[in-house]
């Protein structure tokens, strides 16, 4: 799999947009946010495999997303 992650900070948090499955963390800080989106995007595939469910994992962020993680 490929894993683009739009990290930002915005106010006093940080977000980190996993963009191929649209799944975000935030955290207080980078490395936070990082761990987290990972262990999301863990859950996530390991629940899909578990259940036999992969043709449903595939779910791409919004455009505006993508815009921003190229820009």
């Amino acid at each position: 799999m490929i894993f683009n992650v739009l990290l930002k900070r915005e106010s006093d948090l940080f977000v980190a947009h996993y963009l191929e499955l649209d799944i975000v963390a935030t955290a207080p800080t980078a490395q936070e946010a990082e761990s987290d989106v990972i262990d999301l995007i863990c859950a996530q595939v390991g629940y899909a495999f578990a259940h036999e469910n992969l043709e449903h994992l595939y779910h791409p962020a919004p455009a505006e997303a993508w815009r921003e993680f190229f820009e």
